[in-house]
């Protein structure tokens, strides 16, 4: 409750951040009577009865269902024994998979596992047989990459391996070289991990990762392990030509050296050397292999500090961020034609009021000014001070915390200007802007009156840090709210506002008809969460006073096919190391929008709160959804930056001009096996008329219907398949739009066959206390069978959280394991289980994070909630 009460982060990792205050009525008994004379005696003592003592606590009934990723596969021989075993451990007897898929699985080499279903001997190898079309990119993580190094094999249906991915790093990827069956591998090179396999369509999660084959770059912690006036030479096991046409670099720094014409000497592990005799006879292929076997070994000697390839780069003409494919809420809101004339002018600052920021991720470094501390607790501050100059995020301040911590403040910064066209991690909306970092919250836990001090730095009011800014911010996010309001904040918000600041808030992720505060006052922004398709999402609060909805995510689908979570990515940390997180929630919602306002302001700087509501109530910054005009589910529509970005430029005089062109809202559409059909939106990124549009399609299954189109046909459409009298299979087709300047293509993949629900093994259900830090009851089900326990349930008020465990560590949620919660994972709720109760339903499935750079790959890990399950 923002006020005198709870604050929350509206986020995936949704917690409270405020003491309850709680005040106590108390009562006085004051005795009757006078104090003696005549003889009189005093009142008797009031009779006090004793309430009943409470009754005792029993045990309840408690069920619902807990539902995963249809695209759902597990591995067939993890290291779980509750687990069903089937045998692919030979392309013969390989697994079949659906495409896209998400696969979560285990590997070990001898000896290397714990305790569990594969023994001493390990899982060298597992297969997967696809369907799979040419250009689809099957990713692989390795979720304890410090423990193992795994690598990615894909077979043709001659048996030769045709590609192969086999860094050092924590992903690993190939691309599916033409239409047909293929085998995946996953194969441990040393070390035990589990993995998640993603296939699915290519949307550039990571650059190329061609490399010049015999090259490798190279740092020495011992130079003495090179002899400068050697022909070739050994570093271990590897032969290295040193001569002056191969070596570059020098002392200190990188070395380029070229692998000797002996190269590797024995060196490898006998199941990696039989690989060489697979691959496909092609000595570009062979000299890429033996170059990565290379890089393995020598990044194993104490002499060397660093191997990496060498890696071929090319000229773009566009965004070159790593993992901006992944990135669909950009091309949702039509931010490619917007940033054809502004990425962001840096005198435009969007104040993010949050848990701080990592001052030092490479996506954020260079992006931020004039932040502050306004945690003024010292007990609970993390830093061990109070109000300071530094805004950095001091993480999780407690060990209940690591992994289930989501460095709230650092996402919610790099959706607004996360560096852009850096060859790293994402791109924020108005990447050519700055944030101000202002902490008011530390670690899950944090105060209103710290909000408000950092809402008046922002503003350039008075507050309790005795400074200001040297320039004031123009927008202040505000990803945080509670249901109930405050004089003392309408008050600030009213004066704040009617001064020209823009103040954007999340409508709050409770799935209600009724805002958060802040976002439920009436001179506030409040911005509701939509999915890939365009809907609202069942997180997000509606109701009177809505302005206004913004992508927001959903994690538990995968519309569009690439493998990955429809959430939303953005900065963040894993374990210390800068990441790129998904996360879903009103949180990500209102970023967006303050990040459009930013781009609106960086061409017309006169624009400020009055003339931006002005555009929004006209209908001129967001598409329509829903009923025509405004309405309380959908506010005035959907945030859309181009559109937003021509109001502001017309506002002052400055209509721009540009050609007609059609685009659609996605590229790729995955139905997979009960979808029967998938929203998609048509836009016209020009200003002048496009025609009219016409359908169709390339299959008699497949078929598209508008929606709420207008005349030409721009607008919402639905893509519709129709399974009737289809053989069980895979099925790929394409819709296509077709306009008199150009057409666009959408890729459609569906399944026939199979209901529709995903394995990922045996789930744990636990009932957990996090007042206590105990799990109070626990059971094993599965998704298909849902959960029940008959009066089993002690009683008392729980969080209900569900996951894996894939590497048999007695740890569920944990890196590689699937995870869930009650509602969600975005934000657990309490149960107060003190009665029979049904319907508990709620969704586990793999949370993928994208690691930092160290090459030219990009790890993932999955976030760990580590919660104890007992045996």
């Amino acid at each position: 409750m923002f006020g005198n009460a709870d604050l929350v982060m509206r986020s995936p990792k949704l917690n409270y951040l405020g003491a309850i205050l709680t005040v106590a009525s108390l009562a006085s008994l004051v005795a009757c009577g006078g104090g003696g004379g005549s003889g009189e005696s005093s009142s008797p003592p009031p009779t006090v009865t004793p309430p009943p003592p409470p009754p005792e606590p029993q045990d309840w009934s408690v069920s619902g269902s807990i539902s995963v990723l249809s695209e759902a596969v597990l591995d067939g021989d993890t290291n779980n024994p509750d687990n069903p075993v089937i045998e692919n451990d030979t392309v013969s007897t390989a697994q079949a998979a659906p495409n896209p898929s998400t696969i979560g699985g285990f590997l070990a080499d001898g000896g290397a596992a714990e305790p569990g279903a594969l023994g001493e001997a390990g899982d060298i190898d597992d297969y997967f047989r696809i369907q799979a079309r040419a250009g689809q990119r099957v990713s692989m993580v390795i979720a304890d990459s410090e423990a193992a190094d795994l690598d990615l094999y894909l077979y043709n249906e001659d048996g030769f391996i045709e590609a192969f991915s086999a860094g050092i790093d924590d992903l690993e990827q190939v691309t599916i070289p033409a239409d047909g069956i293929w085998t995946i591998n996953p194969s441990v090179y040393d070390g035990a991990s589990s993995y998640t396999l993603s296939v699915g369509a290519d949307t550039r999660a990571q650059a190329s990762s061609d490399i010049h084959p015999g090259q490798l770059i190279v740092r020495l912690r011992d130079e003495s392990i090179l002899r400068p006036h050697a022909a070739e030479q050994r570093a271990g096991d590897v032969a290295l030509r040193v001569n002056a046409e191969w070596q570059g670099g020098g002392i200190g720094r990188e070395r380029l050296l070229q692998l000797g014409a002996t190269h590797l000497r024995g060196a490898l592990p006998q199941h990696v050397a039989e690989k060489r005799q697979l691959l496909k006879p092609s000595p570009e292929l062979q000299a890429r292999w033996q170059t990565w076997q290379a890089a393995k070994q020598l990044s194993r000697l104490p002499e060397v500090e660093r191997v990496e390839t060498n890696a071929l780069r090319s000229s773009t003409r566009v965004t070159n961020d790593a993992f901006a494919g992944l990135q669909w809420s950009h091309a949702a809101i039509g931010l490619p034609g917007a940033w054809e004339f502004t990425t962001g002018d840096t005198g435009v600052v969007v104040a993010v009021v949050d848990s701080g920021v990592i001052t030092d991720h490479p996506d954020l470094a260079g992006q931020l000014t004039g932040g502050y501390d306004f945690v003024a607790d010292t007990n609970s501050s993390g830093d061990g001070d109070g109000l300071d100059t530094d805004p950095s995020d001091e993480g999780p301040l407690s060990d209940e915390e690591i992994g289930n911590y989501s460095y709230h403040g650092t996402h919610v910064s790099g959706i607004v200007a996360a560096a852009g066209d850096n060859n790293v991690g994402v791109a924020g909306i108005a990447f050519g802007a700055r944030v101000m970092p202002l902490r008011a919250l530390s670690g899950d836990t944090g105060s209103s009156y710290d909000v408000l001090q950092a809402i008046r730095y922002a503003a350039g009011l008075d507050n309790d840090s005795g400074r200001l800014p040297d320039h004031p911010a123009q927008i202040i996010n505000l990803s945080l709210g509670g249901s109930s309001a405050s004089n003392s904040e309408q008050e600030l918000i009213d004066q704040v506002t009617a001064a020209g600041t823009v103040v954007v808030a999340a409508a709050g992720n409770r799935g209600v008809d009724a805002l958060d505060y802040p976002a439920g006052y009436d001179s506030v922004i409040a911005v509701g969460a939509t999915d890939l398709e365009g809907r609202v999402t069942a997180y997000s609060n509606t109701g009177a006073g809505l302005d206004l909805v913004a992508p927001g995510g959903d994690g538990s689908n995968d519309r569009n096919g690439d493998g990955y979570p429809d959430a939303i990515l953005s900065t963040g940390m894993d374990d210390g190391t800068p990441a790129y997180t998904f996360l879903s929630g009103t949180s990500m919602a209102a970023p967006a929008v303050s990040g459009v306002i930013a781009l609106m302001q960086s061409v017309n700087p006169t624009l400020d709160a009055a003339g931006v509501t002005a555009l929004l109530e006209q209908g001129a910054m967001t598409v329509d959804l829903g009923i025509d005009g405004y309405d309380t589910t959908h506010g005035w529509g959907l945030v859309d930056a181009q559109k937003a970005l021509f109001a502001a430029l017309d506002s002052m005089g400055e209509t721009p001009q540009r050609p007609p062109r059609l685009v659609a809202s996605t590229t790729a559409i995955n139905l997979g096996a009960t979808l029967d059909s998938v929203g998609i939106r048509l836009d016209n990124r020009g200003t002048s008329a496009l025609g009219e549009i016409s359908s169709a399609s390339s299959s008699p299954w497949l078929s598209v219907g508008a929606v709420n189109t207008d005349a030409n046909g721009l607008g919402q459409w639905r893509v519709n398949v129709d399974r009737t009298g289809l053989s069980e299979g895979q099925y790929e087709g394409q819709v296509r739009f077709s306009s008199p300047v150009n057409d666009v293509s959408i890729d459609v993949s569906m399944r026939v066959g199979g209901d529709g629900q995903g394995d990922v093994g045996v789930i744990y259900v636990l009932f957990y206390d996090p007042d206590t830090d105990t799990v109070a009851f626990q059971a094993s089900t599965s998704a298909a069978q849902g959960y029940r326990f008959n009066g089993e349930v002690p009683e008392g008020n729980y969080e209900i959280w569900a996951g894996t465990d894939t590497d048999n560590d007695l740890m569920i949620c944990d890196a590689g394991d699937a995870c869930g919660a009650y509602k969600t994972l975005d934000e657990p709720i309490r149960v107060n289980v003190d009665r029979q109760i049904e319907g508990l339903d709620f969704s586990s499935g793999y949370q993928i994070q994208l690691r930092g750079v160290s090459q030219q790959d990009h790890g993932l890990l999955q976030p760990a909630r580590n919660l104890r399950r007992l045996r």
